[in-house]
């Protein structure tokens, strides 16, 4: 092969020669005896065709591995970015930007305390309305992850585990001992629970606007009652005077103004607070032009409110018990009888007791009477919140409530709250 030259020299080779059937990649290497002696050569060789053969189909099987593995990666790709994008609501990352820039701009403008918790109760997102009714001096980065527990001490437990199954919206409840009114709502994807957002609002900025509307209010049924019944007396009067029965005139101007002023010194005489005398009449009044008499016990007395219990609030206890009290009387047929009230201090707690003759309490209803929402009415839109208010007002000044059945019918509810 002309290439055996090396070989017989007793060194090994590998070399590309042309043969007589063809060029080939041959290899040769020296047969020695014991002498080190060249004795013989062994020669390998293959055709340079076969090993171009052989590595077209190498060559091949790498491309088509190379191509099913761009293809197994488009695919892979394609599906992780599907997936990421329904995680992320198919939103662009400048959306995603826009968005969390938005939220944080959003949480620091409202006026709400804001914060949200995951599912272990930790906190992922706190405004600056919170810290501020709160009171944390903290900036938001450090309050961020540690458990709502050790941040708020909440009163009912707010955050108790047994409460956390179930949205509540407007609960009164005290924050790190301020009175707030709190909502809860859960954060679900994909019917997993993720966590929860709370919102609460200082209850005294509410109490502040809702007696100066209630005030409003309270004005203008008194006015528009004393209107009907002005009316009602000056025709009954006039009818009177134009019959030229002076002597019953008389009489029945009398009796008119002896009642008023009765009804109208035991109350000013009996409660201390001159918003809540204004409540009572107006109470009074509007019962009595629905043909309800509303009678005061004569044991009633109130020197000074429990410190517990601010004013606003024992208005809204004593006005929802009269409203319900009012509203189951009318449900029986006419003549309607009277609703009784006592309100006394005399003891080691004010006791506040309604008692009617109305409709009484359905038995279905009997056990969830002061959940919000609750209600006999059949439009349930405005109402279920009155007595739902009551319980809370009663729960924060750690008061009890009773209900118990009245003969021969109506119900008597009996309110007890310790000084």
């Amino acid at each position: 092969g002309g290439d055996n030259k090396e070989v017989l020299e007793g060194k090994s080779i590998i070399s590309i020669r042309k043969g007589g059937i063809g060029v080939s990649l041959r290899s040769k290497a020296p047969i020695l005896d014991e002498n080190n002696h060249v004795i013989g050569i062994v020669s390998v060789g293959y055709l340079k065709s076969h090993i171009d053969n052989l590595n077209a189909r190498t060559l091949t099987q790498i491309i088509g591995s190379i191509v099913l593995l761009l293809i197994a990666l488009f695919v892979f790709s394609w599906l992780l970015s599907k997936n990421l994008k329904r995680q992320m609501f198919w939103l662009e990352p400048k959306e995603i930007a826009l968005l969390v820039r938005q939220q944080k701009a959003l949480l620091e403008a409202i006026y709400e305390g804001v914060i949200a918790i995951d599912p272990q109760l930790r906190i992922i997102t706190i405004n600056h309305a919170a810290r501020e009714l709160l009171d944390l001096h903290q900036p938001a980065a450090s309050l961020l992850g540690r458990p709502i527990g050790d941040v708020i001490q909440a009163q009912p437990d707010f955050f108790a585990a047994a409460q956390l199954g179930q949205d509540t919206h407007d609960e009164v409840c005290r924050f790190n001992h301020v009175r707030v009114i709190a909502s809860r709502v859960r954060i679900m994807q994909e019917q997993e629970l993720q966590g929860w957002v709370i919102s609460f609002r200082d209850k005294n900025d509410i109490n502040t606007l809702s007696s100066q509307l209630s005030q409003v209010k309270r004005y203008a049924d008194n006015l528009r009652i004393m209107r009907h019944e002005q009316l009602n007396w000056t025709a009954t009067l006039a009818g009177l005077l134009h019959m030229q029965r002076y002597d019953e005139a008389i009489r029945y101007v009398e009796a008119q103004s002896e009642g008023a002023q009765e009804i109208l010194d035991f109350i000013s005489q009996r409660f201390s607070s001159a918003a809540l005398c204004g409540l009572l009449l107006g109470k009074y009044s509007s019962a009595r032009e629905k043909g309800i008499e509303l009678r005061f016990d004569p044991a009633c007395q109130l020197r000074q409110i429990p410190a517990a219990l601010n004013e606003t609030e024992l208005m809204s206890i004593v006005g929802n018990l009269l409203d319900n009290a009012v509203e189951a009387t009318l449900h029986r047929p006419a003549p309607h009888d009277a609703i009784e009230l006592y309100i006394s201090d005399g003891s080691d707690e004010l006791v506040i007791e309604v008692a009617d003759r109305g409709t009484g309490i359905a038995e279905e209803i009997r056990d969830t009477l002061f959940e919000q929402g609750v209600t006999t009415k059949a439009d349930k839109s405005d109402h279920g919140i009155g007595l739902h208010l009551v319980a809370s007002h009663v729960a924060q000044a750690h008061g009890s409530i009773e209900v118990s059945d009245n003969e021969p019918h109506g119900a008597i509810f009996s309110i007890f709250i310790p000084k």
